[in-house]
């Protein structure tokens, strides 16, 4: 036991990564016969630095950065060079080594026809990753990384290990390049189909057994934060006139230039009505920008200036938006997680209404009372603790703060919140701001089927935000109005257009690899982005050697079911499936989502407490569950009645509290 506590004592070493570090080792049965960091760094590089049929996987991206040379007071431009993934290269070398990619690949193949006049849609995120300290003046390893996927991989692109991490570059370079970062993104798609190997043209993909694709593939869709697509297409954003890039007329409300306009055709961010919306699409958006190009060659600085902002454009002669690489208006696509749930409407909401409970004669003790008195479904609870927090100090008007994956918990507690205390909230204001509330939560409730890859029409999406915008326009003004909320608005549109809207939560876990290596490396130098890329593609040629779809449930820590259980099984399924059957009180239901004994479930249109799960001979998991009885406004009389149903068919667990003599509350 000494020696074990000695392991990683030296150096810091978290206890789950020394005991994945142990793990690793008994699995090879022997100690490596060197140990040294270089021998260790040829290694990893030797790893994921591989060629395959396609090229390598690691190439270049020069960019040109401008140094100033603060003792002369001059300025020189000099090259630096990126590592740079080449998307064919990866996917070939995935397809080699993971069966379960190879598999899921040549499935979506079949359900999704590729070829030279059906290319597969290539999805384009980028986004600042900030390691260490978020809050250090100058973080010198704050990095810029690009991701990309394919539209085809459907609900799958919540998954990060099928988003492919392509560049990683340090903000402090890109910030000394002229064009900034969209003259970055321009070279990175360049990059992107440059070379023999292009997606564009086609790719030969070897599958193995003689079985071969010309694979096609071109950027349809970018989706990013409303900060990232700013930077990218060099718009001005709230600090212009016009504040959309998708719209000519809507302008902010710090200027109000739709008091002062003469045509009448200018209207605000708080505008729900689309058929006032004058679209700017990629040739107006190009135009524009040529129109700058103009004035930036021929006029005076005053001038180009006055246009810019009214425009909401910068002139940027290197940058995305003149290359036409991209048609600005038809790829780009809102996170509707960052306009909902990150600094977002659903703060704004909270910030609003929960300052009206106190009002109303709720104080922070019986709030958090309330909230405390439910049970949460075993894959909320951990987190639990942190989103109860909360709500133990007085929320400021307008100031409510918390991430996306607490909002994703929070709006279920208030929401019963609202509907149990409605009759005691009198005030009118009051009840029009829970109306408010609640709409936003039927907003939130369908786009989050959505994001588990369940089909939304756009008309049911524009129904439900435009109801939400004009209750939160009737409670609490044109005033209280965010840019997001005229973003929200356009995700019915983007919804059409693409067919499904892509959320980010799976690229702020994604960002944990680079974080989890830059945090560690003490001296930024030139090898930086090198040292970042090596580790990053080579943890995901690890995820993709043991990548399996999701295809079915499964239990967690199951063990024999007992002899009782099993005659139970062999009445309820037959003597066949009852034999070597198993038995657990964790199973997970959907991808990522676990239920266990106790928890409160949605199975289609009713509630019921799980009791256990089964696996049987056939590998098909079941669920033995006891039904409650329905009793109107989200009430529920506990039975104990058990069945047994398929565990596939659980849509949720959801946060339940009990009541001694009275109806269950379950939201």
């Amino acid at each position: 036991m000494s020696d074990l506590a000695r392991l990683g004592r030296r150096s810091y070493v978290s206890l789950n990564g020394l005991e994945n570090l142990l793990k690793d080792l008994k699995a090879l049965e022997r100690l490596p016969d060197a140990s040294s960091r270089a021998t260790i760094k040829r290694a990893r590089d030797a790893d994921c630095k591989v060629n395959t049929a396609l090229g390598p996987t690691f190439s270049s991206l020069r960019i040109q950065v401008n140094e100033l040379d603060r003792r002369k007071g001059t300025t020189s431009v000099r090259e630096h060079e990126l590592p740079f993934i080449s998307l064919p290269a990866v996917l070939s070398h995935a397809i080699a080594t993971s069966d379960g990619f190879r598999d899921f690949f040549l499935d979506r193949l079949r359900a999704c026809p590729n070829g030279p006049t059906s290319p597969w849609k290539i999805v384009l995120y980028a986004d600042e990753i900030t390691p260490g300290n978020a809050l250090k003046p100058l973080n010198s390893r704050k990095v810029h990384g690009f991701y990309v996927s394919f539209a085809e991989f459907g609900a799958e692109l919540s998954s990060e290990t099928l988003w492919f991490t392509v560049l990683a570059a340090r903000s402090e370079l890109v910030n000394k390049m002229e064009g900034g970062f969209s003259e970055l993104f321009k070279l990175f798609l360049i990059r992107l189909f440059e070379g023999p190997f292009n997606l564009k043209t086609g790719c030969m993909l070897d599958f193995g057994n003689g079985q071969q694709h010309l694979f096609f593939a071109s950027p349809t869709i970018f989706v990013a934060d409303e900060s990232c697509i700013k930077f990218a297409w060099d718009l001005k954003g709230a600090s212009g006139s016009v504040c959309c890039m998708f719209c000519s007329n809507v302008v902010s409300q710090n200027n109000r230039l739709d008091v002062h306009d003469a045509t009448n055709t200018l209207v605000t961010i708080a505008e729900v009505d689309d058929s006032k919306w004058r679209a700017r699409g990629d040739q107006l958006l190009w135009a524009s920008h040529d129109r700058l190009e103009t004035i930036a060659g021929s006029g005076t600085k005053a001038e180009l200036q006055r246009v810019q902002q009214a425009m909401g454009l910068n002139h940027n002669p290197k940058g995305l938006l003149r290359s036409r690489l991209l048609a600005p208006s038809s790829v780009t696509m809102y996170d509707w997680m960052h306009c909902y749930l990150v600094h977002g409407l659903l703060q704004l909401e909270l910030g609003l209404l929960i300052p009206m409970f106190y009002g109303a004669g709720h104080t922070v003790a019986t709030i958090l009372s309330f909230f405390n008195s439910f049970e949460w479904p075993h894959g909320l609870r951990a987190h639990r603790r942190e989103v109860l927090q909360i709500f133990e100090k007085k929320v400021p008007l307008g100031e409510f703060k918390c991430s996306a994956s607490q909002g994703l918990s929070i709006y279920p507690l208030v929401r019963i919140f609202v509907l149990v205390h409605a009759v005691s909230l009198a005030e009118a204001t009051v009840r029009q701001a829970c109306n408010s509330f609640l709409k936003l939560c039927m907003v939130l409730d369908l786009l989050l089927e959505g994001n588990k890859g369940q089909p939304i029409g756009a008309p049911e999406l524009r129904t439900r935000i435009a109801a939400h915008s004009q209750a939160f326009l009737k409670v609490h003004g044109e005033e209280a109005v965010i840019p997001k909320f005229h973003y929200a608005l356009h995700l019915p549109s983007q919804l059409h257009r693409h067919g499904r809207l892509i959320s980010c939560f799976c690229h702020e876990r994604k960002h944990k690899q680079i974080k989890a290596v830059a945090d560690n490396l003490h001296k930024v130098t030139t090898t930086f982005e090198h040292t970042v890329m090596a580790d990053v593609v080579g943890k995901s040629f690890l995820n993709f050697e043991g990548y399996k779809l999701w295809t079915k449930p499964s239990l967690m820590k199951a063990k024999p079911a007992s002899d009782q259980l099993a005659v139970e099984l062999a009445t309820a399924f037959g003597v066949a499936q009852a034999l070597g059957s198993m038995v657990g009180l964790v199973a997970e239901f959907q991808p990522g989502q676990t239920c266990e004994r106790g928890d409160t479930v949605l199975v289609e249109t009713i509630v019921a407490e799980v009791w256990l799960h089964v696996q049987l001979a056939n590998g098909e998991v079941h669920s033995l569950v006891s039904v409650w009885q329905s009793l109107g406004q989200n009430r529920f009389q506990v039975r104990e009645q058990p069945c047994w149903i398929a565990t596939n068919t659980i849509n949720k667990a959801v946060l339940h509290r009990r009541r001694a003599k009275m109806p269950c509350h379950a939201s």
